[in-house]
């Protein structure tokens, strides 16, 4: 059985044309849910076919900007019947998302003012210095190693 065989399925179904309505069997893919760890905490779940779980855990957390090269994990630890990577950093860095966590409180509490109607100049300054000096600490320590 090769890797895709367990992520189709065949089920019973009907088919209809213009003229008659018949029991046939298809095959549809799978979807499961992916729960992907780093560090051992858990960062996302993404759903998928269930197969190739690592690469794609790696592939995830790329396009999030949280890796950048494979040589920066210390290991993974996978756990297909949980449909689970946990990819653990040689870096002990706070991730990049736990700090975008600041970025969207500010956000909502600035929206919360915007539909209330009562958002001065002196609400959006308070709101963005904040988030811009977070945007450049992150800057500085995720994309300039």
């Amino acid at each position: 059985m090769s890797n895709f065989d367990h992520a189709i399925k065949k089920i019973k179904t009907f088919s209809a044309d213009v003229n008659s309505i018949a029991k046939v069997s298809a095959k549809v893919i799978r979807e499961v849910s992916l729960n992907v760890k780093l560090n051992g905490e858990a960062y996302a779940t993404i759903a998928c076919a269930g197969n190739y779980l690592d690469e794609l855990a790696i592939g995830f957390l790329r396009s999030e900007r949280i890796l950048v090269h494979r040589d920066e994990i210390l290991k993974m630890e996978t756990a297909d019947h949980k449909n689970s990577v946990n990819i653990i950093l040689k870096s002990k860095n706070e991730p990049p998302r736990s700090k975008l966590r600041g970025i969207s409180r500010l956000v909502a509490a600035l929206k919360t003012k915007q539909a209330s109607g009562n958002i001065t100049r002196r609400d959006l300054k308070k709101t963005l210095l904040p988030v811009a000096h977070v945007v450049k600490a992150l800057t500085r320590t995720c994309f300039h190693r």
